[in-house]
C-alpha cells in the first residue's frame, strides 16, 4: 500500500503501542494497523515468544515463523528492555504520544509490572479509565 492510500484510511494519525503477546492482542493492533493505525509493537531483548511457535511440536516444519509475520505485519517493532530504567523511560515517552495502549498481561500482572505504570499514571492524561466490575 502506497503512503498515499494509507492517509485515507480510517484510522491513519492514531498511534497504537502493542505491547502483547501470543495472537489475540497482537492481532488487535494488527487490525488496527490495517485500518491505517501507526502501531509500534514493543518486544524484550529476547523477542515476543510468539516468534519461536514455529519450532513447537506439531507445527509445519519451516525456517520462518509465518503466523508471527502476519500478526505483526504492518506495524514497526522496537525492541525495549523493560527490566531496565532506560527501556521504561523510553516505553513511558511513547505512552505520552500514543492513543492505544493494548498488552493483554492480566490484571495483577500489570500492577506489579513496571512496563505498565505509565498506563496508570499521570503521563498518559488521554486514559480512558478501565470498564468497572
Amino acid at each position: 500500500m502506497s503512503a498515499e492510500n494509507a492517509a485515507d484510511l480510517p484510522l491513519a494519525g492514531i498511534r497504537v503501542l502493542d505491547v502483547a503477546s501470543y495472537i489475540a492482542a497482537p492481532v488487535a493492533a494488527t487490525i488496527l494497523a490495517d485500518f491505517g493505525a501507526d502501531v509500534i509493537k514493543i518486544e524484550a531483548p529476547a523477542g515476543d515468544g510468539c516468534r519461536r511457535l514455529h519450532t513447537m511440536p506439531g507445527m509445519p516444519v519451516s525456517d520462518r515463523d509465518y503466523a508471527w509475520e502476519v500478526d505483526n505485519r504492518s506495524k514497526r517493532g522496537l525492541c525495549l528492555d523493560l527490566t531496565h530504567d532506560e527501556g521504561r523511560a523510553i516505553l513511558h515517552k511513547l505512552v505520552e504520544n500514543a492513543d492505544v495502549f493494548v498488552t493483554n498481561l492480566p490484571g495483577p500482572a500489570r500492577r506489579n509490572q513496571p512496563s505498565c505504570w505509565p498506563i496508570r499514571s499521570d503521563r498518559s492524561p488521554r486514559r480512558m479509565p478501565p470498564p468497572s466490575r
